[in-house]
């Protein structure tokens, strides 16, 4: 919808998903030959747009007036009689593989995107999508064409097994389409080269000044930095708590989150969320089930002396293979166009099109359906497994910090603690250990994750009559 109005040049929009949200569409003057005039997507509160405004706008108006005046006049209009025609409009990706089409910005000068279709893919000014530039992302890599696989190109800077290298590709492949995707979870020792491996899938999905950081604390932080990013990538994260991973299960997913718009008042803007998530850290196995569903999980192995290499000559090394990993990504994703209707599912896990996709783009990367089946649903086994291993910690917190245990601390025999654990436990029981035996041995290959979730363990097996625990809040 367009808003006649004294802005000329400008047409505004509605955001679908929140009325109140209002985008700005305008042409930009280049500054020299070398910035040339440009077409831009930004939402009324951008700088960009009071400071067109000021300068090509406000000197037309016969009325005197302000740059502030006209934007809300605007944003009234829409809030008494406008009718939302547009979606949410794109930070770095529009598009997916079921689409058979995908547009990826550049951020560059020329206003370049990469159109990806079933016959290919090619770099044009051209694009169907509506893209926001914020401040956040920088200009991308133009891609080539590369005579070696994704694969090959990836095997240098994936400190991964053979198997996840191709999970991980598939996944990375994945992340430049708006279809449904998995979080990435990197999962290693110190040494292991998870924080250089975050950096450089964040540099080739999106380019951007936030690289990574540590998980926001308040909700509102976290719904900002989600909504100026494509990609989130969390560094050296601890436990997730559930407020985080509901968060992050709706930026994978792809819904729409409430938060409020500013501290000076009542209102509350309805924000789009989807993005592609990395999270790495020594511990970051999540404990809700949800999120853990919509994850995969890379176990990096320990580099050796005798291989290590300085990050500074990595990096110099992938940035001369960027343009050709990029080049790679794209050709996934345009083969993969053409074979997501031709697989055959055999297994339907919970993420059923993420998985189609995935597989769609193992075949495009010449990995068989059976041989990708198998590795994908080894990474759930292997999730599943590290996953029960801590819900024991779970469980006793939960005992711990509810109100059977008014003071700090509990004590009694093995079989009383761990019958009163197991019943007070609100999640899947089948996932605790079967006996108090089984229950003390994992309590103690537990004790320092225990310890780090505030909670000490004393068991004693020497009394006659049978084994004593207790168990106290720090």
């Amino acid at each position: 919808m367009q808003f006649n109005s004294p802005l000329d040049g400008i047409e505004f929009f509605a955001d679908e998903h929140d009325p109140a949200t209002i985008y700005a569409q305008l042409i930009v003057p280049g500054d020299s030959d070398a910035v040339p005039a440009r077409e831009i997507f930004v939402s009324v509160d951008n700088p960009v747009i009071k400071s067109y405004i000021r300068r090509f706008i406000l000197p037309k108006c016969a009325k005197k007036t302000s740059e502030d005046k006209l934007l809300q006049k605007a944003t009234d209009y829409f809030r008494l009689y406008g009718c939302p025609d547009i979606t949410s409009p794109k930070i770095r990706v529009g598009g997916g593989i079921r689409d058979g089409l995908i547009e990826y910005s550049l951020y560059n000068s020329a206003q370049e995107y990469v159109k990806v279709t079933p016959e290919g893919w090619q770099i044009t000014t051209d694009h169907e999508y509506k893209f926001l530039h914020p401040a956040l992302n920088l200009p991308q890599v133009r891609p080539k064409e590369s005579k070696k696989t994704l694969l090959q190109l990836m095997k240098p800077y994936a400190n991964v097994t053979k198997k996840d290298l191709i999970l991980l590709c598939c996944w990375l492949v994945q992340s430049l389409s708006e279809g449904p995707r998995s979080a990435l979870l990197l999962m290693a020792r110190r040494g292991s080269g998870k924080s250089f491996l975050t950096k450089i899938l964040t540099r080739i999905i999106s380019n951007t000044r936030m690289d990574s950081s540590v998980m926001p604390e308040k909700h509102d932080s976290f719904v900002t930095a989600l909504t100026n990013n494509y990609v989130i990538a969390l560094d050296n994260c601890g436990e997730l708590s559930k407020t985080q991973s509901d968060v992050l299960c709706a930026a994978i997913t792809g819904s729409t989150v409430p938060k409020r718009i500013l501290y000076t008042t009542n209102d509350v803007g309805v924000y789009k969320l989807k993005n592609t998530v990395i999270i790495n850290g020594i511990e970051i196995l999540p404990m809700q089930s949800d999120f853990a569903e919509r994850c995969i999980l890379m176990n990096l192995k320990k580099i050796t002396e005798d291989t290590r290499l300085s990050e500074h000559e990595l990096l110099r090394r992938f940035e001369e293979d960027l343009p050709e990993i990029m080049g790679a990504v794209f050709t996934a994703l345009s083969v993969a166009m053409t074979k997501i209707n031709t697989i055959t599912i055999n297994k339907r896990p919970r993420m059923i099109d993420s998985y189609e996709e995935q597989m769609a783009v193992a075949s495009a990367l010449g990995v068989s359906e059976k041989d990708f089946e198998n590795i994908y649903f080894d990474n759930i086994d292997a999730l599943n497994k590290a996953r029960a291993e801590i819900t024991i910690v779970e469980a006793v917190r939960e005992y711990m910090h509810g109100p059977l245990v008014p003071g700090n601390q509990v004590e009694g025999t093995l079989a009383e603690i761990y019958a009163k654990i197991r019943d007070n436990y609100s999640g899947c029981k089948s996932d605790l250990p079967r006996s108090p035996s089984r229950f003390s041995r994992k309590l103690t290959a537990e004790f320092h994750t225990l310890y780090a979730a505030g909670l000490i363990v004393n068991i004693d097996p020497t009394p006659a009559d049978a084994t004593r625990i207790k168990i106290i809040k720090k």
